[in-house]
């Protein structure tokens, strides 16, 4: 078991042809280094599973613009294949962004949180005791919230050379399924919320970008969104795309 927490880091999204945002990183040469953690193709895939009620009141806040919002996710590495992953409490304060998370095995995640399969929720136990789990719990209650939809795609992933804390992603392959959302099934039945060949490319910081970014950003003259995975993958499923 492993708690993480990060502070006020800012996220700049924009949506852009892979090769495009490939060209981009590419072009930044030395300033960046890949992320040791992807495999030998410098990939890595993520799958996380949303939780919402009925009401999709999460999806809500999002689309309504609430300064501050909550979201809970199970996010898992699929790489790893070791049974874990990890609860995950993603906030917004207005442009900043908190993380906090627990690292757990999917069984015992699965167990504590309301199951994809309706049955009883296990008693968390000592659990309890983890401010994560404490934090979850509480917003299953508040909300009624229950799995809604699984998010997946493949992260290439960059670290600043001189300011690690500095990060940009690329997402490609965004697909979504409303099925086996305890990853315990097949994808089957995946579907693009994005065409394959356009990706979601993320600036991360703490402070302030860099001016040899900004100037990079500018030179590219790259457009700026407002894009919720989450958000996409709902309003594809849920609302046949007539929202977004």
């Amino acid at each position: 078991m492993s708690y993480e927490r990060s502070f006020n880091r800012f996220e700049l999204k924009y949506v852009i042809p892979f090769e495009e945002a490939l060209g981009f990183v590419t072009g930044l040469g030395e300033l960046l280094q890949p992320d040791p953690h992807a495999g030998p193709d410098g990939v890595y895939r993520l799958g996380s599973t949303y939780y919402d009620s009925d009401r999709f009141d999460c999806f809500w806040e999002k689309i309504d613009g609430l300064k501050i919002r909550r979201k809970l996710r199970v996010r898992r590495y699929e790489d790893t294949n070791d049974g874990t992953g990890f609860i995950e409490i993603k906030q917004r304060v207005d442009r900043t962004v908190q993380k906090r998370r627990i690292r757990l095995p999917l069984t015992t995640i699965f167990s504590i949180l309301p199951p994809p399969s309706g049955e009883e929720r296990a008693d968390p136990g000592e659990l309890m005791e983890d401010p994560v789990v404490a934090e979850a719990l509480a917003l299953v209650s508040l909300y009624d919230l229950r799995p809604r939809i699984n998010i997946r795609y493949q992260r290439r992933a960059y670290f600043a050379t001189y300011d690690p804390a500095l990060r940009i992603t690329i997402d490609t392959r965004l697909t979504c399924r409303t099925h086996n959302l305890d990853w315990t099934g097949d994808s089957d039945g995946e579907v693009f919320f994005m065409p394959p060949d356009i990706s979601v490319m993320e600036i991360k910081f703490n402070h302030a970008v860099p001016v040899w970014l900004t100037t990079w950003v500018a030179h590219y003259e790259a457009e700026l969104r407002r894009l919720s995975k989450y958000c996409a993958g709902v309003n594809l499923m849920f609302y046949n795309g007539e929202i977004l």
